[in-house]
This record gives structure tokens, sequence and C-alpha cells, in this order.
């Protein structure tokens, strides 16, 4: 009976060989597969055997060696558990002695008890003996603190006594300075009082020349003002010596004009001169003004004298001035007057024309009026 074919089917395809040899390639094939895979999964174990076999190698050696090394180990401790029951032994021997010199040491101990306890009593009469020499320590300790309070106090007498000396040493000193410096500023104070006094001497002699110039200047130019009216005046008598007159005026306007420049200049650098004096004289007052009583009081007096002075340079600038816009309207009044001399001449001259015309015409004949002439234009002066 073949494996890949039931009876049944044999005996149905029993005259079909193709059909019976394909299904026995079939069943032919099926087994190569299963043999494949049986081989392949037998070549899979023995590969897993084999990895599984060096690992057991493998920790069979890494077993042996710590088998070794346990084995060393155990050696070395039962050498040591031998040391160690030899010192036990030692140790023990140590222990019996010790118990002995123990049970000696006892009796040292009783014995220094009983010399503890008389020690204990000689410390008692000891303590005794100390606090007696305290008490007596302490009395000469308060007598020392008597004695140094006293030396303390002493000192302290001797260093405010040296202290109070130096003091005094040092204001005697400080007197003797003071009394040369008070000196040596008198010297100075009378000095500048001196120099100060001349100075006021000088600048009020200056002032008094100053004011007398002025007055002689004031009546020069009152003089050559009235000279000047009287001189406009006379020039009112005729045309031509109107005309002349009024040049001689505006030349002598121009001078006069010059001189009051002149002189109000000079005021003004005298005033300059004198102001500056008098801020330097203000600057000294103030300066030696703290020294003294005296020196303030006489620095009120020269202040004094300072404002009057100031006082009497403002009214010379004032009467300056006043002269100055005197001048200045005479002169307008001066050149309103040339004018109205002027336009008076010019009417005579047109006046003269006009009647000299008028006297040429009477004199012509009459048929001279038909012929044409050129008369000239007379000629305007012009001023």
């Amino acid at each position: 009976m073949p494996l890949f074919i039931t009876d049944d089917e044999l005996a149905r395809y029993s005259n079909d060989a193709p059909h019976v040899a394909a299904r026995a390639d079939d069943y032919i094939r099926r087994l190569q597969t299963e043999l494949d895979t049986v081989k392949a999964a037998a070549d899979a174990n023995a590969v897993t055997a084999e990895q599984t076999c060096s690992l057991l190698e493998h920790k069979f050696l890494s077993l042996s060696t710590e088998f070794s090394t346990l084995q060393s180990q155990n050696a070395l401790l039962q050498s040591t558990l031998d040391e160690r029951l030899s010192e036990l032994a030692e140790a023990q021997a140590q222990k019996h002695q010790l118990h002995l010199q123990s049970m000696g040491k006892d009796g040292e101990v009783e014995r220094l008890a009983t010399d503890l306890s008389e020690l204990r009593k000689s410390n008692r009469q000891l303590l005794e003996l100390v606090e007696q020499k305290d008490a007596e320590i302490n009395d000469k300790k308060a007598t020392i603190n008597s004695y140094l309070d006293k030396i303390v106090n002493l000192t302290e007498s001797a260093s405010k006594k040296e202290a109070r000396l130096y003091e005094v040493e040092a204001e005697l000193v400080h007197s003797q300075a003071a009394c040369s410096r008070l000196s040596q500023e008198k010297e100075i104070v009378d000095r500048h009082n001196s120099w100060l006094n001349d100075e006021l001497t000088a600048k009020v002699d200056s002032l008094i020349e100053l004011r007398i110039r002025h007055s002689n200047l004031e009546e020069d130019l009152s003089a050559k003002l009235a000279c000047a009216e009287k001189q406009l005046s006379e020039s009112s008598s005729s045309a031509q010596r109107n005309k002349d007159r009024a040049d001689e005026l505006e030349a002598k306007l121009t001078s006069l004009q010059e001189e009051l420049c002149s002189t109000k200049d000079a005021a003004v650098t005298n005033e300059e001169q004198l102001s500056a004096e008098l801020s330097t004289a203000n600057k000294l007052v103030e300066l030696y003004k703290q020294s003294s009583e005296e020196w303030s009081r006489k620095a009120g007096e020269l202040e004094g004298v300072i404002r009057a002075l100031e006082t009497h340079l403002g009214e010379l600038e004032n009467d300056y001035k006043a002269r100055l816009e005197k001048e200045v309207k005479s002169r307008s009044q001066l050149e309103k007057e040339a004018a109205d001399l002027r336009g008076k001449l010019e009417k005579y001259e047109a006046e003269i024309e006009s009647s000299r015309r008028n006297s040429e015409l009477n004199l012509l004949p009459v048929n001279s009026f038909s012929t044409e002439r050129h008369i000239p234009k007379p000629r305007i002066l012009s001023w």
C-alpha cells in the first residue's frame, strides 16, 4: 500500500499513471521540504547545543577559578583563625595576670584611701591657713590700694599743676604775641591815618583849584555869550552886514562849540579822575574801617566829605549840562535868525531885481519892444 495515496484513490486512478506520478511527486516534495525543515532545526539545535556547551565550559572554568580562590581564602582564614586562637590564649593569660594585678591594686587603693583621708585632714588645715593668709593679704591689699590712691591723687594733682603751668606759659606767650601784633597794627594804622589825611588834603586842594578853574571858565563863557548876543543885536542893521555877520557868527558858533566840547571833555576827564580817586578813597576807608572805633569815626567823616564832594560834582555836572543846553538853544536860535536873515536877504535881492527891471523898462524906447532881446535871468545867491 503506497503512502502517498489511499486505496480507493489508487483503485480509481489505477489506469491514470500520470496522476499517480503527480501525487507521488507532490508527496516527495512535501517530504523533501519536511526533511529540509528538520535538517534546519537539527542544525539550529546543534548550534544552540554548541553555544550552550561553550557557555557551560566557560562557566565551569570560572567556577573552577572561583573554587581555587575560595580554597586559598579558606586556607588564609584557617591560618588567621589559628592566629586568633593563639591571641585569645594569650589574652586569657593576660586577663589572669590582670586579675592578679587588680587584686594587688585593690590593696593599694585601700592604702591610698587611708592616705587620702589623711591628706584631706592636712588639706583642711592648709585651707584654714590659706584663709588666714588671704585675710592678711586682703588687709595688706587694702593698705596698698589706699597708698596707690594717694599716689594717683598726688600724680593727678602734679599733672594738673604742670598742665596749668603750661597753659599759663602759653597764655603768656600768646599775650606777648598779641601785644606785639597790636603795637604793629597801631603803627600801621597811624601811618595809614597820616597818609589818608595827606591824600584828603591834596584831594580837597585839587577840588578847590578845579572849582576855581571852572568858575573862571564860566565867566569867560558868559562874557563870550554876552559878546555874541551884542554882535547879533548889531547884525540887524542892514542886509549885507547881516549876511557877513551871519558868516562871522557861524564861525564863532563853531569855535564856541569846539570850546564847549573841549571844556566838556575836560570836565568829564576830571570827573572820571575824581570818581576813580573817590573809589580808591572809599576802598581805603572800607579797608581801615574795621581796625578801631576811632578809625570808623574818621571813616564816617571822610564819607561825609566824599558825599559832599560827590554832591558838589553832581551840581557842577548839572550846571554844565544846563549851560550846554542853553548854548544849544542859543545856537538853534542863532541858526533860526540866520535863516530868517537869509530869507530877508533873498527877498531884498528879488525886490532890487524887480525894481531894476522896472527901471530898465521905463528907460527903453517904444520901438525897442518889437525886437526880441534875451534878458539874462538874475542869479540868486544861495546860502
